[in-house]
């Protein structure tokens, strides 16, 4: 739910003696400076985003509230009534009406593991390390026109995130998620970069193969109570 200085390929093509470890981290570098750099990407300790869900049949207004590493919210409006989902840093509920719920059900703890990843604002490359994850520099790759550099990371247990970074920009137009190995890969693509006020760049549009995503405004560091994540 929540993605840059143009780089010479002589940096990686004629340089042997450095590793690959060097060069992914050279391109992590390079993506956190054209986001805006680092300061600005962990200086967001609250994002609230609002939006447009755009379906096959349907089209629902979305909010995403947030607050970094505690919790978060979803929620989407269709017709009369408001669907969400509520994780924090120890569980989580859903609540989808037209689903005949009659009340907020409880996520498995599986659901809720995957679910928390959206609770680092600052997003998996950031301090890839410490996180306990790994990133494999891949080389490059053509995506439609673009030639992409492509970023492996992997995190504890068998899911993985795939990076397509544009050369050019270094931001990343396309994402694979797969929670395992051996499935097939969500994928998203990512367009509309702008500077949110006082903070990073990010895509104002997500699209996947069923429908895209429209964000109209995204808000940094704003307060935000947390009755908004207490679920009754």
């Amino acid at each position: 739910m929540f993605r840059i200085s143009i780089l010479t390929l002589l940096i990686f093509n004629l340089a042997p003696a450095k590793s690959s470890a060097q060069d992914k981290d050279e391109i992590i570098t390079k993506y956190i400076e054209a986001r805006g750099g680092i300061e600005k990407i962990n200086s967001i300790k609250s994002l609230v985003m609002r939006g447009v869900l755009h379906g096959s049949q349907v089209t629902y207004p979305i909010k995403f509230i947030c607050v970094a590493g505690e919790a978060f919210k979803v929620e989407m409006q269709a017709n009369d009534t408001i669907a969400f989902q509520v994780v924090n840093h120890t569980s989580g509920w859903t609540y989808f009406p037209d689903e005949a719920e009659s009340k907020p059900q409880p996520m498995k703890e599986q659901d809720v593991k995957e679910a928390q990843d959206y609770l680092d604002l600052a997003g998996p490359l950031i301090d890839y390390q410490k996180k306990g994850y790994s990133v494999i520099y891949k080389g490059k790759e053509k995506v439609d026109t673009l030639t992409c550099y492509t970023l492996l990371v992997s995190k504890p247990g068998n899911a993985t995130v795939t990076y397509y970074l544009d050369e050019q920009y270094q931001i990343y137009q396309i994402v694979k998620q797969s929670k395992d190995a051996t499935l097939e890969p969500e994928v998203t693509t990512y367009s509309n970069y702008k500077h949110v006020p006082g903070g990073p760049l990010f895509a104002f549009r997500w699209t996947v193969p069923d429908g895209y995503v429209a964000i109209d405004t995204i808000e940094i560091n704003v307060a935000i109570n947390d009755l908004i994540f207490r679920v009754k």
